[in-house]
């Protein structure tokens, strides 16, 4: 903790001198900022053309599947999943494959799916490119 405040002020680049070691050496700036704007990336989604907002993706009882890479991606969305797997809240997936898909699916059997493209594919921010769907529409996915 006591590197902390050097670290915030290393990585707004501030340049004021503050004691402490700084920790920013352990962050890729690249994977940390958006790369139109060079924004900090924030988990927020927006609608893909032609997918309305009857079931916003972030209320409620659904699964998000996140496609794009681990990291950014995925650990993005992720902060938001609750302590408890089961509340009823939105809980967020990492889309690696048709075998990971599967298991999340028959993990909450009931609930809708939203499939989400993360930023290192959209170039931009999370975007909703599917939703609401069942089971079986997930599962035929390639």
């Amino acid at each position: 903790m006591r590197d902390l405040p050097s670290t915030i002020v290393d990585l707004a680049e501030n340049g004021s001198p503050i004691p402490g070691t700084s920790l920013a050496r352990f962050w890729d700036r690249k994977l940390f900022a958006d790369t139109t704007s060079g924004s900090p990336m924030l988990p927020l989604v927006r609608p893909a053309p032609r997918v309305g907002w009857e079931h916003p993706p972030a209320k409620g009882e659904l699964r998000s599947v996140v496609r794009g890479n681990r990291h950014p991606d995925y650990h993005s969305a992720s902060a938001y999943n609750p302590v408890d797997l089961f509340a009823p809240v939105p809980v967020y997936a990492w889309d690696r494959g048709p075998a990971v898909r599967a298991k999340f699916l028959e993990a909450y059997p009931d609930r809708p799916v939203w499939i989400l493209d993360g930023p290192t594919i959209t170039h931009d921010g999370f975007r909703v490119i599917a939703g609401p769907l069942t089971a079986d529409q997930v599962r035929a996915l390639p």
